[in-house]
């Protein structure tokens, strides 16, 4: 997909690919695929993000729990509950993935 082609998409599929390339088991996100057990499951960015990118493929878009990583709305980036929909602005997406990165660089340089 071209960026063009993506900016042309419906948000709510923008969302869903971003995210859930994240979850993909295909070739390609095997070259970048983390190790869980460098990310941990004690609820950081990381962890949100996979929780929801598999919410966002499996669960129709609605957070689904995950028994395996501790993620406290009231420490995760988006403050996300259990049931709730999956929603974010601009600025939401930007801190999510600012947050991701720099938990990226802090874990694995």
């Amino acid at each position: 997909m071209t960026p063009g082609e993506y900016h042309r998409t419906a948000p709510g599929a923008r969302r869903r690919l971003g995210l859930t390339e994240d979850t993909h088991s295909d070739a390609r996100s095997q070259q970048v695929h983390r190790t869980r057990a460098l990310e941990k499951k004690d609820g950081n960015p990381l962890n949100e993000v996979r929780v929801i990118g598999n919410s966002l493929v499996q669960n129709q878009g609605v957070l689904a729990a995950d028994n395996t990583i501790k993620l406290d709305p009231s420490k995760s980036v988006l403050g996300l509950h259990v049931e709730d929909e999956i929603r974010m602005n601009a600025a939401d997406f930007q801190c999510l993935i600012d947050a991701f990165f720099d938990e990226i660089e802090a874990k694995f340089t």
